[in-house]
């Protein structure tokens, strides 16, 4: 599709899971719906792991998106990221997002995020005002039911390995809103360890 200057694109920038581990996060989703019944799960193939949302911008800017996602990867060599436990923001009592924690390359994704938060924001992208935490949102609640029965669960459930997976590049992901679920398209991909080319997977 040609890209035309005017039109607006609502994007953000992640790290894609593979198939194995949305599998996993679908397992433990249908092990929580009993003991969690007022969460609304995401559905399969639409959990990330999202660096920074960037909110509605001009399809004009992707490619020097893109080059400012790669002048950073490019310095950050592969690595393995693991998934372990479950907990909600802001707290177990009022959740309104329920989350599966990072345990390995916890750091190196923090420290990547932040590069990229200051990447952004030279171009002209808002600063986050809350500190970033590497996670994985796998459902949201938008009214509690059952506030006791959701806080047990949050405070008791013990949910160890739900695996891991190579780390091997950063995606600027398109997100469009439809009344089934978010469409999401990868716009381009910033390898790790240098290996870069511009890879646009949909001109807009």
């Amino acid at each position: 599709m040609k890209k035309t200057s005017n039109e607006m694109i609502r994007a953000f920038i992640a790290i894609e899971l593979p198939e194995q581990i949305h599998d996993n996060l679908r397992k433990l989703q249908d092990n929580l719906k009993e003991p969690m019944p007022d969460v609304r799960w995401i559905k399969y193939g639409n959990v990330h792991l999202t660096l920074k949302f960037l909110g509605d911008i001009e399809s004009k800017r992707v490619d020097k998106i893109i080059k400012s996602i790669m002048d950073i990867t490019e310095h950050f060599p592969s690595f393995t990221a693991s998934l372990s436990g479950i907990g909600a923001f802001p707290n177990s009592r009022k959740p309104s997002i329920i989350w599966a924690g990072i345990d390995k390359g916890f750091n190196v994704i923090s420290e990547i995020a932040r590069e990229i938060e200051s990447s952004m924001e030279k171009l002209g992208f808002p600063r986050e005002k809350r500190p970033f935490k590497p996670h994985l949102t796998i459902g949201r609640v938008r009214e509690i039911r059952h506030a006791d029965m959701m806080a047990e669960s949050l405070e008791n459930l013990t949910i160890d390995d739900i695996g891991e997976f190579a780390v091997e590049k950063v995606s600027l992901i398109k997100s469009q809103l439809d009344p089934a679920g978010s469409i999401y398209t990868i716009l381009g991909e910033a390898l790790l360890e240098g290996r870069n080319n511009t890879n646009n997977k949909e001109m807009v």
